[in-house]
């Protein structure tokens, strides 16, 4: 990834010079070094998914523990709301389990998908739903009313590179969701296309859940350490 990154940067520093000093009145030169600068910056989202893609595949430790879920969800979403005011989303469910995993892999996870409803189905509401179907298990659910997925393309959403033919001209890797559903599995989880639906698209994450447990529990699990932490 290093070996990648810094050749980048460093083209990428050098077309944002000449960009700046290129003549108001240089049309042709502006819009050659804008190309330029945009294409360097596909590259680089290109090269961080594809090593980020690589550290999930690896065996390196993990920090596997119990995280509130509705904390999780509002984190990314309120991120969003503000790179794409435009976007309505609509949360609902939210639950009070813990659920056991990398909590960094799973927002990864969850994060992919998002971006890709507002990508993919601009205009829609997103709907982020959680819920605990049986004791031991939290599902987190991202819906939208968007174009959905052709029955002829779900086989393959989830391999790398693969991009459906109705894309039409909206840029992308076809990296978001394989990255997300090795980072759900990681965590021991599955990640679905819900095909029931009949409009838009519904994926569902399923995650190992704290057995009764809040994020009141948990906060108060992490004030212990912390005082104990202290203590010694």
């Amino acid at each position: 990834g290093h070996e990648l990154r810094t050749p980048l940067t460093i083209v990428l520093g050098y077309i944002d010079l000449l960009r700046r000093r290129a003549s108001a009145s240089d049309e042709r030169s502006k819009f050659i070094f804008s190309s330029i600068a945009s294409e360097g910056q596909r590259m680089r989202t290109l090269v961080d998914n594809l090593v980020l893609l690589a550290k999930l595949e690896g065996d390196d430790t993990r920090l596997i523990e119990p995280f509130a879920v509705g904390e999780l969800i509002a984190e990314i979403v309120d991120l969003r709301r503000g790179l794409a005011p435009g976007v309505h989303f609509d949360i609902s469910g939210e639950v009070t389990a813990n659920a056991i995993a990398d909590r960094t892999e799973v927002y990864e996870a969850l994060a992919n998908i998002i971006d890709n409803a507002i990508k993919y189905a601009p205009g829609s509401a997103i709907r982020v739903e959680s819920s605990v179907p049986h004791d031991g298990i939290v599902e987190i659910a991202i819906a939208d009313d968007g174009p959905g997925i052709p029955p002829e393309d779900r086989e393959a959403i989830f391999e790398r590179f693969f991009r459906g033919a109705t894309r039409g001209e909206i840029e992308g890797s076809g990296l978001g969701l394989a990255i997300a559903k090795r980072a759900v599995e990681r965590a021991g989880g599955t990640l679905r296309l819900d095909t029931s639906v009949a409009r838009g698209t519904r994926f569902v994450i399923a995650l190992r859940a704290e057995r009764n447990s809040t994020p009141a529990t948990l906060s108060s699990r992490a004030a212990s350490r912390d005082s104990d932490a202290l203590a010694r």
